[in-house]
């Protein structure tokens, strides 16, 4: 049975997703200013994307246009996967995404614990 990650110094991977935006820097709010805009991912078997939702109450031209579609995996057929930009805040904003054809989930928002 092949991997489905590959770990590069000492940071794991997912092969299988396709879109991963600091989702890997391991500390919340360290990226700054990211701008995700008129994406297309498709085929992928774990996660279409991943990323960092923005700040609640603000306008939100820095994630808009980005489509996940045909993301086939029993166990995490998601197509997008948003986390806090902020672990401090309580609020964040996710915007931007369409998702179709994903076995579970189409967006799902998730806060640290």
């Amino acid at each position: 049975m092949p991997r489905k990650t590959l770990e590069i110094i000492g940071k794991v991977f997912d092969k299988a997703g396709g879109l991963l935006i600091c989702s890997l820097d391991g500390e919340l709010g360290s990226c700054k200013d990211i701008t995700v805009l008129d994406n297309i991912v498709g085929g992928i078997i774990s996660t279409g994307m991943t990323l960092p939702g923005t700040e609640c109450g603000k306008t939100n031209v820095s994630r808009k246009g980005n489509v996940v579609h045909s993301v086939d995996e029993a166990a995490n057929g998601t197509g997008a996967m948003v986390f806090p930009h902020d672990k401090k805040k309580q609020c964040y904003r996710i915007s931007g995404i369409a998702a179709y054809k994903c076995t579970q989930l189409g967006v799902l928002g998730a806060f640290a614990t």
